[in-house]
C-alpha cells in the first residue's frame, strides 16, 4: 500500500509541475517574453494531454505572429490543428497568418524569381516524366520482341 501511494505521490507531483510550467510559459507570453515562453511549452508538450498540447502550439504559433514570422506561425496552428481539429481560433488564426504572409510576399522580387524558377522546374520535370514514360515503353516493346524472338 506504501508502495502505491509514493508512485501515485510521484505522478501526481509530474502533473503538478507540468501545470505550473505551463502556467508559467502563459505569464511568460502574457508578459512578451515570447522566446522563454515557447522554451517552456517546447520543454512540457509532450507530457501534455492532446488538448492541452493544442493550446501550448496555439501560443507557440502566437508568439510567432507577433513576432512577424508568419511561416513558423503557421507551421505550429497547424500543430495545434493536428491535436484539436476543432479549435476555431487556431483555424482563425491560421487564416490570418496564411493572409499576412501572402501580404508580406506580395510582389517581393525574391520570390517572384523564386516562384518563376520552382514554375520551370515543374515543366521540366512533367516534360521529363512523359519523356521517361515513352522510354519505358519502347523497352517494353523491344523486350517482349526479344522474348518472343528467344523462345
Amino acid at each position: 500500500m506504501l508502495y502505491l501511494n509514493l508512485i501515485l505521490i510521484s505522478i501526481f507531483s509530474v502533473v503538478d509541475s507540468t501545470a505550473l510550467e505551463f502556467n508559467k510559459a502563459i505569464k511568460l507570453y502574457s508578459s512578451a517574453n515570447y522566446n522563454e515562453a515557447r522554451e517552456t511549452f517546447t520543454a512540457i508538450v509532450k507530457k501534455l494531454d492532446t488538448t492541452t498540447q493544442s493550446k501550448a502550439y496555439f501560443y507557440i504559433a502566437n508568439s510567432y505572429f507577433k513576432e512577424q514570422d508568419f511561416i513558423k506561425s503557421i507551421h505550429f496552428y497547424k500543430e495545434a490543428l493536428r491535436k484539436n481539429s476543432n479549435f476555431y481560433e487556431a483555424k482563425y488564426n491560421l487564416t490570418l497568418a496564411r493572409h499576412k504572409l501572402d501580404s508580406q510576399n506580395f510582389n517581393n522580387p525574391e520570390l517572384l524569381e523564386t516562384e518563376r524558377k520552382i514554375e520551370e522546374i515543374m515543366k521540366k520535370s512533367e516534360e521529363l516524366e512523359i519523356q521517361a514514360k515513352r522510354n519505358l515503353k519502347k523497352n517494353q516493346k523491344k523486350t517482349r520482341y526479344f522474348n518472343h524472338k528467344n523462345w
